[in-house]
């Protein structure tokens, strides 16, 4: 009898440490989603530009998106803000909270990527990650276009 229970302990012990195991780690990134990612080539004699693009938290949990890495170029992400005298500044982002089932909307007029160095750039993509804490980077491309 002694020796069922401590068989049944063992086999109880298996099905659960895995289940607790899972609950435990990082987040799952499958559920974070970049969409709509394109970046301006720069205009001639300019050495910056902007990027836009759509991060869409399919998840339980809320995530902190902390910036942008393209290995190639220099990215940051920014917002638009309004002093109280009515000046528009913009500036750096250093995270950006985004609630499960919500998205940040990188677009023109409003939060984007700025980017420095893709003068350099040959290539029809620029390989990036999004920067989420606690977890992996979430990767990317960026369709570079032309404006107009």
């Amino acid at each position: 009898m002694n020796n069922m229970k401590t068989n049944l302990n063992k086999i109880l012990m298996a099905l659960v440490i895995p289940i607790i195991l899972t609950q435990c780690s990082d987040k799952d990134l499958s559920e974070i989603i970049v969409s709509d990612a394109i970046m301006y080539v720069p205009i001639e004699g300019s050495p910056m530009t902007a990027g836009y693009l759509t991060v869409t938290n399919r998840s339980d949990a809320s995530v902190d998106i902390e910036g942008i890495n393209c290995n190639s170029i220099m990215a940051e992400i920014h917002d638009i803000s309004s002093t109280d005298t009515g000046v528009m500044k913009m500036g750096k982002m250093n995270t950006y909270s985004l609630k499960s089932g919500s998205s940040l909307v990188l677009e023109p007029g409003g939060k984007h990527v700025m980017a420095w160095g893709l003068q350099q750039i040959k290539s029809e993509y620029v390989d990036c990650s999004v920067l989420v804490s606690d977890a992996d980077p979430v990767k990317f491309k960026f369709l570079l276009k032309d404006r107009g």
